[in-house]
């Protein structure tokens, strides 16, 4: 279990002996770019085991957005902004083709619709 302060393994053959490294309450910057990049091979392409406790220097606190350890995450640091999308829709039937003054029905929808 690593905590702050404590050091993370530093060669790549030390990765291939443990089957879980857990990180205790870790900001991004406790670990190097090198040491992060260790992490996610360790995870991505020997098969290792990572658990991310939280706390008060963890994930968004910890500044993950955009490091590798928020990659290896399954929980966003900082979750995308929703999206708004909308739909208008109009009526095409063969009543819309009936005569309001001296419009149609679809011409007055789809001009409310285009204003």
């Amino acid at each position: 279990m690593l905590r702050p302060g404590d050091a993370l393994l530093s060669e790549a053959a030390q990765y291939l002996s443990p089957s879980v490294i857990v990180l205790d309450n870790l900001a991004a910057a406790d670990l190097s770019g090198a040491q992060q990049n260790a992490l996610e091979q360790y995870v991505r392409d020997l098969g290792g085991s990572l658990i991310i406790g939280g706390g008060d220097r963890a994930f968004s606190e910890g500044f993950y957005s955009g490091s590798a350890l928020e990659a290896l995450s399954p929980l966003a640091s900082s979750p995308p902004a929703p999206a708004i999308h909308g739909l208008l829709l109009a009526d095409s039937s063969g009543s819309m083709s009936e005569a309001v003054g001296n419009r149609t029905r679809w011409w007055l929808a789809a001009s409310a619709i285009a204003s």
